[in-house]
Order: structure tokens, then sequence, then C-alpha cells
């Protein structure tokens, strides 16, 4: 009998590789900056021209030589993950290192999170 493993959506998130936190702060504030200048931006569906005002300043700024694909892939990838971090927010408990960019909490507090949702 064959044995099939159940392909985890998360792993996919987690196995990406991290940008330097400077590019990704840069990443960031170029797609805020879209939304804010520009009304006609919306931030479930970055029209053509957002992308490319994206791409060419973080290009810019960065010295890195992004596309709107990878762009949008890497996007992709921080909504994935803030999905599956947010709720642990809303369990209480729950922190943040900013020195280590992670997530902290207490065993005990960690160990009944897991009870509930294994």
């Amino acid at each position: 009998m064959v044995r099939h493993r159940i392909h985890d959506p998360a792993e996919d998130v987690w196995s990406s590789p991290n940008w330097p936190p400077r590019i990704e702060k840069m990443f960031v504030g170029s797609l805020v900056d879209e939304i804010k200048y520009h009304l006609d931006v919306m931030p479930r569906n970055f029209h053509d021209q957002a992308w490319q005002n994206v791409v060419k300043d973080l290009n810019q700024c960065s010295g890195w030589n992004f596309n709107k694909a990878k762009l949008k892939k890497h996007l992709s990838i921080l909504r994935k993950r803030y999905r599956i971090v947010k709720p642990l927010y809303n369990h209480g408990g729950f922190g943040w290192n900013n020195r280590r960019k992670m997530v902290v909490v207490d065993d005990s507090v960690w160990a009944e999170y897991i009870k509930v949702h294994p």
C-alpha cells in the first residue's frame, strides 16, 4: 500500500526564502504608498500601472532587479504568512520578538493553543 503525504500549504509559505528585512520594508512601503497616493489602487487588486510603479521604486531603492511576477509572488507569500500568524494574536499570550522577527509564547500558552487548534 502506497501512502501519499498530504500536502500542507503552510510548508510552502515558510520554506520560501526570506528577503532581507530592509528590502521587505521597502517593498511593503512602496505598496502602501501606491494605496495612499493613488486612490484608484485597491489593496487586493493592484492594477498594472501600480505594479510598474512599485517595480521601478523598489529597483531604484534596492539596486536589485525585480519584476512584477516576482513581487506579486512575494506579496502572495506575505499574505499567506499573515493569515497563519494573525489568529495567534487573537488568542492572547502571544507576542513578537522584533529582534529575532518571530512569534514568542510561553510553553503553557502554546500547549493550550495546540489542544484547541491541532
